[in-house]
């Protein structure tokens, strides 16, 4: 048994260099495509939630809207609904503020409040990540009045651009809807 311990052949060092080299090649490209894929996820749970938020907040809108007894909007990106108490959601409140504040240098974040000044700060979170294609805009704007007249009834658009990387546009959802006003009378 000893002698046939002390002539069994081992590695050399360069057989185990060789092989050190070749395995670090091998792990070391399965771990970049492994986190290549994780922050790709990363990135599309992050667009699907920002506009899923979008559509809900579009979907509240709308409700708001339609019970709307009035309407007033500021170049600020400010809308404020005067309110019909008995619509649901409102729980008896009589105006509905929606207003868009600065995030980050393209990114902005939609607040709700009810019976109050949207401010962002103590409003309530509707949506986040919505961007504009100008540069070096101060304020989003995403309400558009639309007048009524020849057979329309007074509406207000709706223009959401959602995008998590406002570097790649073509990455971004767009999400516009004009909703008429309905107990507003031409």
């Amino acid at each position: 048994m000893k002698g046939r311990l002390r002539s069994a052949a081992g590695f050399t060092l360069i057989e185990l260099l060789v092989v050190m080299v070749v395995l670090s090649i091998i792990l070391g490209t399965l771990t970049a495509s492994f986190s290549s894929a994780f922050a790709g996820e990363g990135r599309a749970f992050a667009q699907a939630t920002a506009e899923e938020n979008a559509r809900m907040a579009l979907n509240r809108i709308r409700l708001d809207i339609h019970c709307a007894t009035s309407v007033s909007t500021t170049p600020d990106g400010l809308v404020t609904l005067g309110e019909d108490s008995a619509c649901p959601g409102l729980k008896g409140a009589t105006s509905v503020q929606w207003c868009t504040k600065k995030y980050s240098d393209n990114r902005w974040r939609l607040h709700r409040e009810i019976d109050g000044i949207c401010d962002g700060s103590g409003s309530t979170f509707m949506a986040d990540y919505l961007v504009t294609a100008a540069e070096d805009v101060t304020v989003l704007n995403p309400w558009i009045r639309v007048a009524c007249g020849s057979g329309r009834a007074e509406a207000l658009g709706v223009q959401f651009d959602v995008n998590v990387t406002p570097s790649k546009p073509n990455n971004g959802y767009k999400l516009h809807d004009e909703i008429a006003l309905r107990n507003l009378r031409c």
